[in-house]
């Protein structure tokens, strides 16, 4: 009898339709991200980084390059210089003014907020480029692109752009 009395309170529970989750939303912000990732090595003479800035989904908040920070380790207090060229997709690459210095540790990051976060912050080392050369010895012909072929698979391109 007890039972039938627990089942017939419980029983109209079991019936009442369920209702979406009115708590869950979009985040307000896409996280961005740079290259190279955290903690990576990457060659001295490497021309350009790149940023994907926070994306604000409510359009508040319109990337700045001017919010991204290089410095290095030792001197965090001193900026390091670059270009940003914005790409058609929003993202940017940052083209340094001055090549890295070899053995020595960068800090790359975006103080710029989003929501209540900051953006992204990396660390790396800058190596020796294991691959020096010079870049004429691989010129196809004037204002040309080449693909070289090998079983199938692009193996090497070149051009060479007159800018004079």
């Amino acid at each position: 009898m007890r039972s039938l009395v627990l089942l017939s309170l419980a029983a109209p529970l079991l019936v009442i339709p369920v209702r979406p989750a009115d708590a869950c939303s979009a985040p307000r912000c896409w996280p961005g991200a740079f290259v190279p990732a955290d903690n990576a090595t990457i060659p001295a003479n490497a021309p350009a980084l790149y940023w994907r800035p926070a994306r604000d989904l409510g359009g508040e908040v319109t990337p700045d390059p001017a919010s991204v920070s290089l410095t290095t380790v030792d001197d965090p207090d001193t900026q390091i210089s670059f270009t940003a060229t914005a790409l058609p997709s929003g993202d940017f690459v940052l083209a340094l003014d001055e090549p890295l210095v070899p053995g020595t540790r960068y800090v790359l990051e975006d103080l710029a907020t989003c929501g209540d976060e900051f953006g992204p912050r990396v660390g790396f080392l800058a190596a020796k480029a294991e691959y020096e050369y010079d870049v004429t010895d691989h010129v196809c012909t004037m204002g040309t692109l080449g693909v070289f072929m090998s079983d199938g698979k692009a193996t090497e391109a070149c051009a060479l752009i007159d800018v004079s």
